[in-house]
């Protein structure tokens, strides 16, 4: 009698862990997120082009909170500065170096998977700097942009967004060194020029692990989230245009830049369906950001930028993971991109 009763609570346990499993996958969904954009505007920056021609926007010129997106700027300005002959890309980049911008987990411990990656593929003391470019938009590394920055330059990644005629973009900044700032409440110009200052010392005084974790715990407040850079939607579905395109820059530009793009489309219809693409992905505590370009195999071409934040732990969660479905059904299925427009214009 026990082991029938045994038997049942078994089979009813299973049947509700199915029934949950069932109901989790469902609300994880393209749908999400289209109905969040329709239900919480406020909320959202989206802007969306097909075949050049805009089909569906909600808020597409609200500036929102950037997390990882304008790393694409540098990495633009990475690809100028390498076709100039300003930077070598072959150049040797000691982990050490890295290390010095490094603060533990602040992107989910992804920095931690690529050095993990270089290390497997042979670099053990230093990595070329085409590979910490690269590893920046793949891992949305911080302590990889901090390098770049040092290297590149703040002021030429920001004259970088002027050439773009991305005038209403905030200025990039030093994030993740800001997260060492004291005063967290600091006006907004005082705290870009605290994070700047910091930066430049980052490699000279490196911080120590007790310090690089208490930086991390900033990052979980409202304010580091509220100090980002913002950007509108409307501004990066053109700026990845231009990429889909490939008319903006000259072949050498591009013939760098693409070496950091290729395989950053990682939604599997989608790269399945695309000839050509990327995307890029990036969250804090209280925001999502999804960046997509691609040309499918009869020429087709579709850009997609959707900023959604000030979210609450559970939109946050939902939104981040269903975000790479929304990319899917958004490249494959002409009848949800229908969807979009037509709610769009209501």
């Amino acid at each position: 009698m026990l082991l029938i009763l045994g038997l049942i609570v078994f089979i009813v346990l299973f049947a509700l862990m199915g029934l949950m499993s069932l109901s989790q996958k469902k609300m994880l969904t393209p749908e999400s997120v289209l109905t969040f954009t329709k239900e919480s505007p406020s909320k959202v920056s989206f802007a969306m082009h097909y075949n050049g021609k805009s089909i569906g926007s909600v808020n597409p010129l609200q500036a929102a909170p950037l997390v990882n997106s304008s790393n694409l700027i540098i990495a633009i300005e990475y690809a100028h500065q390498a076709a100039e002959g300003k930077i070598d890309a072959e150049q040797l980049v000691s982990f050490d170096d890295i290390e010095a911008f490094h603060i533990p987990k602040l992107e989910g411990d992804l920095h931690r998977e690529w050095i993990a990656q270089m290390k497997q593929a042979r670099y053990k003391k230093d990595v070329p700097l085409r590979e910490v470019a690269k590893g920046m938009l793949q891992y949305n590394s911080f302590a990889n942009a901090e390098y770049l920055m040092h290297v590149l330059g703040i002021a030429e990644i920001n004259e970088q967004l002027r050439k773009l005629k991305m005038t209403k973009h905030d200025p990039i900044y030093p994030t993740a060194s800001a997260l060492y700032i004291e005063d967290q409440h600091a006006t907004l110009h005082d705290y870009r020029k605290q994070a700047t200052a910091i930066h430049a010392e980052l490699l000279k005084n490196p911080k120590s692990a007790q310090q690089k974790n208490a930086a991390k715990k900033n990052a979980a407040k409202k304010t580091w989230a509220e100090h980002l850079p913002k950007g509108s939607a409307k501004d990066y579905v053109s700026l990845v245009k231009k990429l889909n395109n490939a008319t903006l820059f000259g072949k050498e530009i591009y013939s760098y830049l693409m070496t950091l793009l290729d395989g950053l489309l990682t939604a599997p219809k989608a790269k399945k369906e695309a000839a050509h693409g990327a995307q890029f992905l990036s969250l804090t505590a209280s925001a999502v950001n999804g960046i997509l370009y691609t040309t499918d195999h009869t020429g087709n071409r579709l850009e997609m930028a959707i900023f959604l934040y000030n979210l609450t732990p559970q939109e946050q969660m939902k939104l981040s993971m269903s975000v790479n479905n929304f990319f899917d059904q958004v490249v494959t299925d002409p009848v949800f991109r229908e969807r979009i427009k037509m709610q769009a214009n209501k």
